[in-house]
């Protein structure tokens, strides 16, 4: 529990003042993917998904609490730019966390219940995450 709040914060600080495409505060994203992941380690990791990715505020090596499991989740959840995103979605299959956690993540991102109006870029979007979770299932 004390890792989970300790993550909480980092998330907290990290995304604050950010919104989503919804326009609502993006740390009630993160915090959706960690209520819906069941294993413990893994919703401390679910809290931090987006941070590094997101934010220049912090470095994996600031994440002293996670093990080395987590760490490599998290890495493997960071999206580098310089790799196309389907290679990035088939690198997080060879890791049970990381891809349990980015089944959840993108299950939220697909919720299009959240928009008030859904646009052409949300339906390519959407499909995008289909192919990504069937690359993952």
């Amino acid at each position: 529990m004390l890792n989970w709040l300790r993550a909480a914060i980092i998330m907290l600080k990290a995304h604050k003042g950010q919104k989503d495409k919804a326009g609502m505060p993006y740390f009630l994203h993160p915090l959706r993917v960690s209520m819906s992941v069941k294993d413990e380690r893994a919703k401390v990791v679910a809290l931090l998904h987006d941070v590094l990715e997101d934010s220049e505020k912090y470095e994996i090596s600031d994440f002293y609490f996670l093990d080395c499991e987590q760490k490599e989740a998290l890495k493997l959840l960071t999206h580098n730019k310089n790799d196309s995103y389907f290679n990035y979605i088939k690198d997080i299959k060879s890791n049970k966390m990381a891809s349990m956690i980015k089944t959840m993540d993108l299950k939220d991102n697909m919720n299009l219940n959240r928009l008030k109006d859904v646009s052409v870029k949300d339906i390519e979007r959407y499909k995008k995450y289909e192919k990504a979770m069937s690359i993952l299932n």
